[in-house]
């Protein structure tokens, strides 16, 4: 289940996603799914099509199934996918 506590070691593909800031400023306020993800990019599926967006310097906002919004910066996720949501949460 993903959570607030977890989030950055989940899996995104499938989550809504904004963007609240980016380097490149075009892309602030770009909405959508979650389609793929890579070491440094999300590709998002907005209403003009795919976006891929970089994840360094961006920062984003979740929605979880539950329905709240989680904030976070996406350099905390630049790492592949398959490496990070195998990695532990450490107390």
């Amino acid at each position: 289940m993903i959570t607030r506590q977890n989030i950055l070691f989940h899996e995104l593909i499938g989550l809504d996603v904004l963007v609240l800031h980016a380097l490149n400023r075009s892309q602030c306020s770009i909405e959508g799914l979650v389609v793929y993800e890579t070491r440094n990019m999300l590709h998002i599926r907005t209403k003009k099509g795919i976006v891929k967006v970089q994840k360094r310097g961006t920062t984003f906002a979740c929605t979880l199934p539950d329905g709240s919004r989680v904030a976070f910066f996406g350099s905390l996720i630049a790492v592949s996918p398959q490496r990070r949501t195998s990695m532990r949460i450490t107390k």
